[in-house]
């Protein structure tokens, strides 16, 4: 007689259960994701809740557990993008020690600055490029906010302390600088600048341009400037 040969029954796979906390937690992570990808594809006045339930397969009701208007899922995006932008614009700055080290610390925050929009565009769309909320009613977004804006506007001051730039105005140059790197960048990332740089046969380096012309606009010698970013490289 043949030997009947039970079968090995397959092991399975334990299922992760998460806990009530955990798992609204991860509803909101989600809500927040599709949320995003609303705003990017459609801008934020296209976002709307029950879009979001629907694309999700979740009750209508549940978005609003989390966010109770729209004003909140902004904010939260917003401080979301604020944090990691932060992070990425302290990362490995040079202590500002010489007038060089100030320099090199500017270009390394220019570096991060372009780094985080083209590693997070979806993100720097919702920090720079989105009408966020009154932050005045949004404390930890109005915090984090000022934080990206203080550390361009400390490297400014930085700089005129050393006597590198000669500006009146901290403040206005730090727009003005900002304004300007956030414009290319943009366009950038929209790949607009390289379509019409092709199309008008431009062939120089837009960043060297950049910042020959930051460094005239404040009084600081370009061959200078431009010599310490080529270190940085």
């Amino acid at each position: 007689m043949a030997k009947i040969v039970a079968k090995k029954k397959k092991k399975e796979k334990p299922s992760i259960k998460y806990g009530k906390g955990e798992k609204e937690l991860k509803i909101k992570e989600r809500i927040l994701k599709e949320c995003l990808k609303i705003i990017t594809e459609k801008g934020a006045n296209s976002l709307n809740m029950r879009e979001v339930a629907r694309n999700l397969k979740i009750s209508h009701a549940t978005p609003y557990r989390h966010f109770a208007t729209k004003d909140d899922v902004l904010s939260e995006l917003g401080i979301m993008g604020f944090r990691i932008f932060n992070e990425f614009l302290e990362k490995d700055l040079p202590l500002p020690s010489t007038k060089e080290a100030i320099i090199l610390r500017f270009h390394k925050l220019k570096e991060n600055y372009i780094l985080f929009a083209t590693r997070y565009p979806e993100l720097y769309n919702i920090i720079f490029n989105t009408r966020l909320p009154d932050k005045e009613e949004y404390p930890e977004l109005m915090e984090v906010g000022r934080k990206a804006f203080s550390t361009l506007l400390n490297q400014m001051a930085a700089m005129k302390a050393s006597g590198l730039i000669d500006v009146e105005d901290i403040f206005l140059a730090s727009i003005f600088t900002h304004t300007l790197i956030h414009g290319m960048v943009s366009m950038q990332n929209i790949n607009m600048i390289e379509g019409m740089c092709r199309g008008f046969g431009y062939e120089k380096d837009l960043h060297q341009g950049i910042d020959t012309l930051l460094a005239k606009a404040w009084g600081l010698d370009p061959k200078l400037f431009m010599n310490l970013s080529k270190e940085l490289q």
